[in-house]
């Protein structure tokens, strides 16, 4: 079941923890994995921008959804200014996993990794924001490297919970066929893919999740984390500073300065637009925000009875998608300045 589980645990994605050790990963570690846990959910997000396009796509597998509804995915298209949502919720009749192996088939899409290269299909997932507007999507992307591991394996938030979010993809160069509403096209552009493994749902710990990311091979930053609930850490995020696919430098934040911030006219909540944090490594990350660039209302885009379940756990989750640049400064080097998606997924005020 698609946005359920993407809004109980998408915002994982994020989660860093303060003692880790970046390491390489790749697509293979984020096989498919099933446990009996209670909460359990795998998901796989897939980012694309291309020319005045941005997919964000979301496969994911779980035992929270109702009934038998296991598994799912899930499509975010922003283009022209409008976003438009996609949504397709499967049995677990419709699955065909391989536990241990990289890729599924849910429903009448799926998600591979061939010849070195990440191979996904998605099919009429929903009907968008029409029922007469099909969608269907092939998109291939080729790693420019290898992906990193920032969150140092399996990690436990909370006793009797875990979690590992990782991004195996951070740069690659995609080739992208798409078809809405009868009409297809082709784009070439670039993406990455995050993905996720946990067993329980982090709206007791987190009230909102932040992951800022570069998608090019030369310069990377990667920035990702929490911010807490009443009694619980204040904020815990991460970040990783690339070059041609080697990582540089990283560690976790110390200090957060939120200079400016305005209130959200598609959510409705207060969103920074500038923001300077200092680095473990005596450096600073500043964050800029310049303009929307897709996002969706979660209790909007699902089913009557999923919009009920979600209400339990979630008081208005968002999910939305910025472009901006990120200022890396140190004391010993000049600043470098770059292009990236900063990503809120907004779990409850």
């Amino acid at each position: 079941m698609s946005l359920f589980n993407r809004c109980a645990l998408l915002f994982l994605a994020a989660v860093f923890p303060l003692a880790a050790q970046v390491a390489p990963t790749s697509v293979s570690d984020f096989a498919f994995a099933p446990t009996d846990d209670e909460g359990y959910t795998q998901a796989w997000n897939v980012d694309f921008r291309g020319k005045d396009v941005f997919l964000y796509i979301t496969y994911v597998i779980s035992n929270t959804g109702p009934g038998t509804w296991n598994n799912g995915v899930s499509v975010l298209l922003y283009r022209g200014g409008k976003s438009r949502t996609w949504t397709a919720e499967y049995s677990d009749k419709s699955l065909k996993a391989q536990p241990g192996s990289f890729g599924h088939k849910s429903g009448t899409s799926r998600i591979g990794f061939e010849n070195g290269k990440l191979v996904l299909h998605a099919e009429n997932p929903g009907g968008g924001a029409s029922p007469k507007e099909a969608l269907e999507i092939d998109l291939t992307l080729t790693p420019a490297g290898r992906g990193i591991q920032i969150s140092g394996g399996k990690l436990e938030p909370r006793p009797g919970t875990f979690l590992r979010a990782d991004i195996p993809i951070t740069a690659a160069a995609g080739q992208l066929r798409m078809t809405v509403g009868g009409v297809t096209e082709t784009i070439a552009g670039i993406g990455g893919m995050e993905a996720i493994w946990a067993n329980k749902s982090p709206h007791s710990y987190a009230k909102r999740f932040l992951l800022a990311r570069t998608f090019t091979a030369d310069q990377g930053i990667l920035l990702g984390g929490y911010f807490g609930t009443a009694g619980t850490e204040d904020f815990l995020l991460r970040y990783a500073i690339m070059q041609k696919g080697e990582v540089k430098s990283h560690g976790s934040v110390k200090k957060i300065e939120i200079q400016d911030s305005q209130p959200d006219g598609f959510s409705g909540y207060t969103v920074p637009t500038k923001v300077r944090y200092t680095l473990s490594d005596n450096c600073t990350l500043q964050e800029e925000r310049k303009y929307f660039s897709g996002g969706f209302d979660v209790l909007g885009s699902v089913s009557a009875l999923l919009r009920w379940v979600l209400r339990v756990f979630f008081a208005r989750p968002y999910v939305m998608h910025y472009d901006a640049s990120l200022t890396y400064a140190c004391a010993d080097a000049k600043p470098v300045t770059v292009i990236a998606q900063t990503s809120y997924y907004l779990i409850n005020p």
